[in-house]
């Protein structure tokens, strides 16, 4: 995705928009506010986005920290940002620059201006959500409404904001693909078939059971004080249950979607851990169950996170190496010469390099996620759709980025010797450019020994 959102900044800053893409990302305007004006940096863009996704979450951090420290103590705090740090997903999100860690400190400070009685710019920083997340638009929008009452000699900034979200979301893509809906198609086609069932599960796996069960102690020791913490955690169940009645009715499924509600439930096991530790009014029965309820907490839930980090980290590098080495070959000189053979095509495991392709080669996204699969290979046809598979003809040459550790023989057959060329290779990937004069039919998976693609010796990393 971020590689998405840096070349759609680069095509506005040259005054041109194709969103027509048929893989992620689909259009989301929070991170091209910001990819924009960091086109003007040209190769440098995509380093500076990084810089700006990863120490907006470590921001996040330390706004979940101060957070919880407002609603219930110093070991709320603690907890708040520890539990959000090892939540599923938020490594990886800092190590790819997604977007989720960005969106869950405009949340948080959302909700730090809320506790200061800076109710409009409150509203500002969930509008800037809104343009990231929609589901959080039902909440935006509530909070518009009292916002309105509570500042009535802001109402016109007020409508000005509540405008951009949907001026932002649909005209763009409107623009830049011809369908103001485009994105929900791309958003459903990369989700899949996930019910309900898998949203829960998700939400689940992101912050696990513990953290979801001293949440529900938290959110439940104070809803009898109609606390901030109270509303903090109604907050958090009311998101959850209407992402989940979204995907009922539908809409798209994804664990990225319940990323900013998994934040809140963060800060309040935060609460939680703080009132069970509050123990000196209770009696002893009950200070020693706290007391247990605590240590079980903390043993069920630290050592699995904490095991699962050196993998992420293993994996995390692994994935920029092979990005890097696409990237390096990319800029080769005989590739760039091979960019008339377009449109790129890659495996359909590997398209999450074709926004680092369209960025290298200066394509448009649409132009460098074709698929090396002609249409009687495609794997997975009901999921991929016909935009997205591309058989080699002459009106449709491909460029193919091959990787080295896989027997490529399977999904290129369909391509004549005489018409595949090895245009560049390294470590990881093979670059070949077919150009054939007429197209071939597949008959079988067989491989073509001849190929200069299959005779190609893979390579294991």
């Amino acid at each position: 995705d971020p590689w998405g959102w840096i070349v759609w900044g680069r095509e506005i800053l040259h005054g041109e928009l194709d969103t027509d893409s048929v893989l992620s990302p689909a259009w989301k305007p929070l991170p091209v506010l910001l990819t924009t004006p960091l086109a003007l940096l040209g190769e440098g863009a995509p380093a500076a986005w990084m810089v700006i996704a990863r120490a907006a979450g470590l921001v996040a951090l330390v706004l979940a920290y101060g957070l919880g420290r407002r609603l219930a103590g110093r070991l709320a705090g603690g907890v708040a940002a520890l539990t959000l740090a090892l939540s599923g997903g938020w490594l990886r999100g800092l190590e790819h620059g997604y977007s989720e860690p960005l969106m869950v400190l405009l949340l948080l400070g959302a909700a730090h201006r809320h506790l200061d009685g800076r109710r409009l710019q409150a509203l500002a920083l969930l509008v800037l959500v809104g343009l990231g997340r929609p589901e959080i638009w039902p909440l935006a929008g509530l909070y518009a409404i009292m916002t309105w009452r509570w500042c009535p000699s802001r109402r016109p900034t007020i409508v000005a904001l509540v405008a951009a979200v949907p001026l932002l979301w649909f005209v763009p893509d409107w623009i830049g693909s011809g369908d103001p809906f485009h994105g929900r198609e791309v958003a459903q086609q990369a989700s899949g078939d996930r019910d309900v069932l898998d949203l829960l599960g998700a939400a689940v796996a992101l912050v696990t059971v513990p953290v979801l069960a001293l949440a529900a102690v938290g959110w439940a020791a104070e809803l009898g004080n109609r606390s901030s913490a109270a509303e903090l955690g109604s907050v958090a169940v009311a998101w959850l249950a209407f992402v989940a009645v979204l995907v009922l009715l539908g809409y798209p499924s994804s664990e990225r979607f319940v990323a900013l509600p998994a934040a809140l439930v963060c800060v309040m096991a935060g609460v939680g851990v703080a009132r069970l530790a509050d123990w000196e009014g209770l009696p002893a029965s009950k200070r020693t169950l706290a007391v247990a309820a605590l240590a079980v907490a903390a043993i069920a839930y630290l050592p699995s996170r904490l095991d699962r980090l050196p993998d992420q980290v293993r994996a995390a590098e692994l994935r920029a190496v092979i990005q890097e080495d696409l990237r390096s070959l990319a800029r080769t000189p005989a590739v760039r010469a091979g960019v008339r053979c377009r449109p790129a095509a890659l495996l359909s495991q590997l398209t999450w390099n074709a926004g680092a392709l369209a960025w290298e080669l200066d394509l448009p996204l649409p132009s460098a996620q074709a698929l090396a699969y002609p249409p009687t290979l495609d794997p997975n046809p009901e999921i991929m759709g016909p935009r997205r598979r591309v058989l080699a003809t002459e009106e449709h040459p491909q460029l193919a980025f091959l990787p080295r550790w896989r027997y490529a023989a399977e999904v290129h057959a369909f391509v004549q010797p005489k018409s595949a060329r090895v245009i560049g290779e390294d470590p990881s990937w093979i670059a070949v450019a077919t150009c054939p004069r007429r197209p071939r039919q597949v008959e079988s998976r067989a491989p073509v020994a001849t190929s200069p693609i299959t005779s190609t010796p893979s390579a294991t990393r």
